[in-house]
């Protein structure tokens, strides 16, 4: 994948379409649905700050473990992923 925010932009609007439909993709994170369905792996935390760098300004302050959210939450990513779809000036 080419890494420009247009590329990014069009990986954020695929990923807010899956999260607001429940599916294996969507179960665990964003670490896992990147690198399951694009191949992007985005895991350690430099990796995704260097890919997804919009995304990653987002993680939360008060990690205890790896993941920013539960494991099949998706409400807290569909925010995630809403607020960067807006900040590139597009709706969702």
């Amino acid at each position: 994948m080419e890494n420009t925010k247009e590329s990014r932009l069009h990986l954020y609007k695929q990923a807010l379409i899956d999260f607001k439909i429940e599916n294996a993709y969507t179960n665990k994170g964003f670490c896992h649905y990147f690198n399951n369905k694009f191949g992007l792996y985005i895991y350690p935390s430099e990796k995704f700050q260097e890919l997804l760098p919009e995304l990653y300004s987002l993680k939360p302050n008060n990690l205890t473990g790896l993941d920013w959210y539960q494991k099949g939450l998706r409400t807290p990513r569909i925010k995630n992923l809403t607020d960067v779809i807006n900040s590139y000036g597009h709706g969702n």
